[in-house]
């Protein structure tokens, strides 16, 4: 993982979440909360490259900011968007 992006290492945990769920459970529900850029009204995408770098907040928990390469790619602001079936 030392070569990875930040964005690669976020979805990586995300993906090995939804691994955990479905084994624990398969009647639960499937939805997921991924961060993703918002390039337009109502529009987002997936964070690809190093558009994003991990932050640590003031009550101390890991956060994630926007880049200088994410603004040149068209994203506006990061989001949270909770998707898949119930």
């Amino acid at each position: 993982m030392n070569g990875w992006t930040a964005a690669q290492k976020l979805y990586l945990t995300d993906y090995l979440k939804s691994g955990t769920r479905s084994q624990v459970s398969p009647t639960a529900s499937a939805k997921y909360t991924l961060l993703e850029g918002v390039v337009g009204r109502g529009q987002h995408r997936l964070l690809i490259d190093n558009e994003i770098e991990p932050v640590v907040g003031p009550d101390g928990k890991q956060g994630w900011r926007l880049i200088d390469e994410g603004v040149k790619d068209g994203i506006a602001r990061l989001g949270w968007v909770t998707a898949g079936r119930g």
